[in-house]
Formats: structure tokens, C-alpha cells, sequence
């Protein structure tokens, strides 16, 4: 359930990870070697198979060092969900999943009291000097909104920066998305922002340079009527004259009848214009619109809740 995949440019690989159903309150995380054409290279191992609860594992590789890095929103025993991290080296002729650690926590030092959600991963596929890993996820106090959040990670699961917030304020911030590799050297990011008291999910896209300088500051993709969840978003690629990145997301449409629509806008990072361009990719491609899967509160159709 609910997969990811990255490419390793170094060995020609793609690493596919998903989360597995232990019990109800038990997730655990396998994952898969494959070539160009998504053969298995090899039986499937386990990123996780502990009592620990890892939910909605995503994976990004820097290529320098074929290093993939997995992250996932972890609890254990119903304590606050926290931000952990497990490696696999695929260089070499041993191909080693190296000790799981976290990456933010309530208890850690600098730690954050309350529960982190729905992290995502991006990595630099610079073969000279590369920057870091950047995390993002959404981080909610006890008693308050979530914010966006993001933190570098070196190969060698050093910590590389402190933890930044990336939104604040009275509202609602949840369930980020990350380019998978840094690509012309930054990240685009977007992420579902809720209204007061739960009302209204907008959508909003930022941009990070691979060092963690912010980019493009925060800005409203959708702030329509229509409800705006689960976004994704794409490699930055240059351009002439600029960089952009493609975020497409759901919208639900007709919220009546529950009815979703694809939506999709390209965002500049360089000179000109910020919001390059909006879309309804259900009208551009001929995708009728359906009924939509119930979404939580942490932006996904489905995964633990606790309160």
C-alpha cells in the first residue's frame, strides 16, 4: 500500500518501497530492486519489520553515493508520531540497509512537542559536491494548526541542518510534497492548507534551493471554493531564461456529490512571472471527474488516526 520509487542514476536501478499491514497498529516497510524496466532484481527486504508503526513511506536517492534514503511518519505503542529514517546503500557488492534514526522528534534536542505527519523526501543528483537530503512534513502541536516543516540529511545519516519551519500562522498546514531530486538545484513544494476549524483546503507551493535557502516563499496555487488535496510535484527543469516545476493535485469539484477533478499549474523559480500557468488537467485530458476517497485530516485517503 501506498508505494514510492526512486531512481539511482550510479547503478541503473529503481528502489520501490510500500508500507505493509502487520496488524492495526502495526505498519511495516519492504522494499524492492528493479532495473529500467521495473524487473525485480531481487526477492523483496525489509526497510522495517519492528513493532514500530511506519505509515506512508517515501524514498529519494543521491546518486553520488547510490544512497537511498527512506522516511516515514513513525509511533510506537500510540506515543506522538515522529520522523524517522532508514538508508540503503545500493553501490557495492553488498547492498546494505544501514540502522533506522530519526529525524525530528518531541524528545530529541530542539524537538517539537506534538505529532509529525506525512513526510516526503528530495535529493541532489549532483555527482560533484552534493547538497544534503531535505524532509519535509507536517508538524501538528497538541493544541494547534500544522506547519510545514523541512530538515537536511547527509549520506551518512548525519543530521545537516536544524529544523526549519517553512509556514506558521493561524492556519492549517499539511501533508507537503517534494520534488524527488533537486534537479537545476531546487525543490519545488506544495501542500494542502486548511481554513479555520478544518474549512476550506487550499492549495500552496513554495520553492527551496538544495542548500535550504528559501526560493520561491510561500503562495496560494488554488484558493477557489473547491477543495484542493494530495498534491504532487515534479523535478525542477530548466528553461531559457528560468527554471519551472509542474504541481498537480485533486480538486473536489462538486462537493455536493463529492466529485473530484485534476488540476495542474507550472511554477516558476528564476525571472518572471511566480505562477506560470493553471490548469484543469480532467478538462485538457478528458479524464471524467469521480467520486473521491474520504481524506483525513493529515491530507491522505487513508493511515492511522489517533485523535
Amino acid at each position: 500500500m501506498l508505494p514510492d520509487v526512486a531512481w539511482d542514476e550510479a547503478v541503473q536501478e529503481f528502489l520501490v518501497v510500500w508500507q505493509v499491514p502487520f496488524s492495526a497498529s502495526d505498519w511495516d516497510v519492504q522494499a524492492v530492486r528493479c532495473d529500467f524496466f521495473m524487473n525485480p532484481l531481487a526477492p523483496p527486504f525489509w526497510i522495517d519489520v519492528t513493532t514500530e508503526n511506519w505509515y506512508r513511506p517515501r524514498v529519494a536517492c543521491r546518486a553520488r553515493e547510490g544512497m537511498f534514503l527512506v522516511v516515514a511518519s513513525v509511533d510506537q505503542f500510540l506515543g506522538p508520531y515522529r520522523i524517522r529514517a532508514r538508508r540503503f546503500q545500493a553501490l557495492g557488492s553488498t547492498r546494505a540497509v544501514l540502522p533506522a534514526f530519526d529525524i525530528e522528534n518531541m524528545w530529541m534536542a530542539g524537538g517539537r512537542a506534538g505529532d509529525n505527519y506525512t513526510p516526503d523526501v528530495g535529493a541532489d543528483p549532483s555527482p560533484n559536491a552534493p547538497a544534503p537530503f531535505t524532509v519535509v512534513w507536517s508538524h501538528v502541536p497538541f493544541f494547534g494548526n500544522g506547519d510545514i516543516l523541512f530538515r537536511q540529511v547527509d549520506f551518512d545519516g548525519s543530521l545537516a541542518s536544524a529544523t526549519t519551519a517553512l509556514t506558521g500562522g493561524s492556519l492549517d498546514d499539511r501533508a507537503p510534497s517534494i520534488s524527488k531530486s533537486a534537479g537545476s538545484g531546487s525543490y519545488g513544494i506544495a501542500w494542502v492548507q486548511y481554513g479555520p476549524w478544518g474549512s476550506q483546503a487550499h492549495m500552496q507551493a513554495a520553492a527551496l534551493g538544495r542548500d535550504g535557502t528559501l526560493r520561491v516563499a510561500p503562495f496560494y496555487l488554488d484558493a477557489t471554493a473547491n477543495d484542493a488535496f494530495v498534491p504532487s510535484v515534479s523535478t525542477v527543469a530548466d528553461l531559457p531564461g528560468r527554471s519551472v516545476f509542474l504541481v498537480a493535485w485533486t480538486q473536489n469539484y462538486d462537493q455536493a456529490q463529492n466529485t473530484g477533478r485534476l488540476q495542474a499549474a507550472v511554477v516558476g523559480t528564476g525571472s518572471g512571472p511566480t505562477l506560470v500557468g493553471r490548469y484543469d488537467l480532467s478538462t485538457l485530458l478528458g479524464i471524467p471527474a469521480s467520486t473521491m476517497a474520504p481524506f483525513l485530516r493529515t491530507g491522505q485517503s487513508s493511515g492511522p488516526v489517533r485523535r
